[in-house]
């Protein structure tokens, strides 16, 4: 992303505030996931200037940090400021023409943050620019020596290493779901889109499960289903769940009469993840 913005003339920063511990222990991959769709923001809606990410801690009294990411773009009115980190909730059509995307990365960034303990917000002035913030807690002080690492979770929940395809455009919440998974002791495939997901189906159908994203490029996740269960006829079929930040009314039952099994809200937790490939062991996926 810096190299995108630095291509398009705009000046790309990090500035982390004096007296930061040495060592900070958090969830590095929902952080790493917030702020990509941060700056992913700020790379789409600023053609000149600069873009800045900042980090301080938020209070001294608090083991919280505070990150923010300050832009010279295009700035947000008041009115399209109520309806930020709202699913497809881009100021108006206009924008939508000109920036691209759905407009869902601010309300799976809102939701990582709540799943994080923390906070977000942001300030903007249209014309001038925006910064988007947000507040997690953290644990200070602790060296790499002790620091936990990320290991799958123990054989006891009969997972055996299922063989996973996930379809998903978006590079952060690519990042996340495959960290989660390898946890959970799955061989997972990733591809960018719905005709992808297709192709990799009918030369590779060993796969025990699809995570497929709804929103994406040259095919979406519906006609993907679609595709993948016209090619499947009569026989097996292999579970597919809708994996969106996409909460309208009526997704779910979209979602479901497309083929698939089951609908979650992104970003998918571990546990919600452990409990759908354990179903997988059951005569049928349960939806929800």
């Amino acid at each position: 992303l810096e190299k995108v913005a630095k291509k398009n003339g705009v000046t790309f920063s990090v500035k982390i505030a004096e007296g930061l511990p040495a060592f900070v222990v958090g969830d590095e991959t929902r952080i790493r996931l917030v702020l990509s769709h941060l700056v992913r923001n700020a790379v789409k809606f600023t053609s000149s200037g600069s873009i800045q990410l900042s980090c301080q801690q938020e209070n001294p009294q608090d083991q919280k940090l505070k990150f923010s990411v300050t832009d010279t773009g295009i700035g947000i009115s008041r009115e399209g400021q109520k309806k930020m980190f709202l699913p497809f909730s881009q100021v108006d059509g206009s924008t939508t023409r000109r920036f691209g995307g759905a407009g869902l990365g601010l309300a799976i960034a809102k939701r990582s943050v709540d799943l994080l303990g923390g906070t977000i917000g942001f300030e903007s002035t249209l014309d001038k620019g925006s910064c988007f913030w947000f507040t997690v807690p953290v644990s200070f002080g602790e060296s790499p020596a002790t620091k936990k690492k990320s290991t799958p979770r123990p054989q006891g929940s009969n997972l055996s290493n299922p063989s996973v395809l996930v379809a998903e455009d978006c590079k952060p919440n690519q990042d996340l779901i495959e960290s989660m998974l390898n946890r959970l002791n799955c061989e997972v495939k990733i591809v960018q889109n719905g005709q992808e997901a297709v192709d990799c189906i009918r030369a590779h159908s060993h796969f025990d499960a699809i995570f497929m994203d709804l929103h994406m490029p040259v095919m979406d996740g519906f006609e993907a289903t679609v595709e993948i269960r016209k090619w499947e006829g009569g026989g097996k079929k292999i579970p597919i769940i809708a994996l969106t930040a996409d909460v309208l009314p009526g997704t779910r039952q979209k979602c479901l009469a497309a083929g698939m099994n089951a609908y979650h809200q992104k970003p998918i937790t571990i546990d919600e993840l452990e409990k759908i490939l354990q179903e997988l062991r059951q005569p049928e996926l349960a939806s929800g």
